[in-house]
């Protein structure tokens, strides 16, 4: 039989949780191709002011879409729009481990922290510092939850 994999809390990763966050994975980046087929297709993304969009790494493209209501609802304009994306994706690289995944932390729930990450950021200003810890504490969080 198959032994668990341990995370740092010591908390059991079965291959039954693997397939399902592989599963999820999959799910996630065939919507991912499907999203940006559907959104650079349109003709409003023809023009060469987004061609930035269609150059981003799925993830980056899964941002793309998250911060689009906040586009269409001009809290950010289109230069602003662009620095966000780009900010995020940066964050995701720099504050998310490579081997979250791992750990039990899926992708969705990766987003989520980035996501979490950006409202707050809306509403206040975060030094790097700040970003950093508000990070780890989300991490800590899933971590106990899975």
């Amino acid at each position: 039989m198959m032994q668990p994999t341990m995370i740092a809390d010591q908390i059991p990763i079965t291959a039954e949780l693997n397939r399902a966050i592989m599963q999820e994975e999959d799910e996630f980046y065939g919507m991912i191709h499907q999203a940006r087929d559907e959104f650079l297709g349109k003709h409003e993304f023809q023009d060469q002011t987004w061609q930035w969009a269609r150059e981003l790494d799925d993830e980056g493209f899964f941002l793309f879409c998250y911060l689009m209501h906040d586009y269409d609802e001009k809290l950010l304009s289109k230069n602003s729009y662009q620095e966000t994306v780009y900010t995020l994706n940066l964050l995701r690289h720099r504050l998310l481990p490579l081997d979250l995944t791992n750990q039990g932390i899926s992708l969705m729930d990766q987003f989520q922290i980035l996501f979490n990450l950006y409202e707050k950021l809306k509403r206040e200003n975060m030094h790097w510092d700040a970003c950093e810890e508000f990070v780890q504490e989300q991490l800590k969080m899933h971590l106990q939850q899975n």
